[in-house]
């Protein structure tokens, strides 16, 4: 759907209510050309994907953690380095 900037103006409430209700994007145009997109919000922008990310983030953690003890004595460390001079 595309609609006007002077339309949007007049039909703000009943645009975004069809945006929500529908799912749908609209086409915001300024003298015919496209100038933005009015979408709906992600439904999953709630409690629950802030508390799925931050176990993911703690997977990634344990992960890198594992790769990083795995390799730790093959590369030296700058603590190695100061030995060496």
């Amino acid at each position: 759907m595309k609609i006007g900037i002077r339309d949007l103006k007049a039909r703000a409430p009943q645009v975004v209510r069809e945006v929500r209700e529908t799912g749908e994007s609209v086409d915001i145009t300024y003298r015919g050309e496209v100038v933005a997109r009015l979408s709906p919000a992600r439904e999953s922008r709630g409690h629950g994907d802030f508390v799925t990310a931050w176990k993911h983030f703690d997977e990634v953690v344990r992960e890198v953690g594992k790769r990083t003890r795995r390799h730790k004595g093959k590369t030296k460390t700058p603590a190695g380095w100061r030995r060496d001079l």
